[in-house]
């Protein structure tokens, strides 16, 4: 089954004015038989792979013939690799067009790192950490509020 032969369905008779206002126009109207083209078959392969499996899969367009499935890590693409007869042949089953499958691993997306966090201590704040620092003998601890003391006085 490929993307020009999907057939849409209908919009609902129920459906919003911006449903039928995008039916209207023919670029809107590819836009969402390309969803449902990739929902379907998503669905299509959530009853053909293990459970374990099929939340942790990407699905991309057919084109060609050949289907892209990407996967998080290596290890669920090895798994992926072991099934690809049984799935092509699922697919094909449901009137699928896919001759190939192609497993890739889909590099995870990078987090933004974040600026290390810098407490601040008001006047009142580091006056007392000096109080507390004169009282307490001389320790570790001592040590570790002499440097923050410090630290404080540095950035303030």
């Amino acid at each position: 089954m490929s993307f020009q032969n999907f057939k849409k369905a209908p919009p609902p008779a129920n459906a919003s004015p911006v449903v039928k206002l995008l039916e209207r126009n023919e670029t809107f109207a590819q836009l969402r038989a390309g969803i449902e083209q990739i929902s379907a078959l998503k669905q299509d392969l959530a009853t053909a792979l293990p459970n374990y499996l099929a939340p942790n899969i990407s699905v991309g367009p057919i084109k060609n013939g050949l289907l892209t499935l990407l996967t998080a890590h290596n290890a669920l693409a090895a798994r992926l690799r072991h099934l690809e007869p049984s799935l092509l042949q699922a697919l094909q089953q449901r009137g699928w067009s896919v001759d190939t499958i192609k497993i890739r691993v889909q590099s995870p997306q990078t987090k933004p790192t974040l600026a290390a966090k810098e407490a601040h201590l008001s006047k009142t704040g580091l006056a007392c950490l000096q109080d507390l620092c004169q009282k307490i003998a001389p320790s570790p601890l001592q040590n570790a509020i002499t440097q923050m003391i410090e630290h404080q006085t540095k950035i303030s």
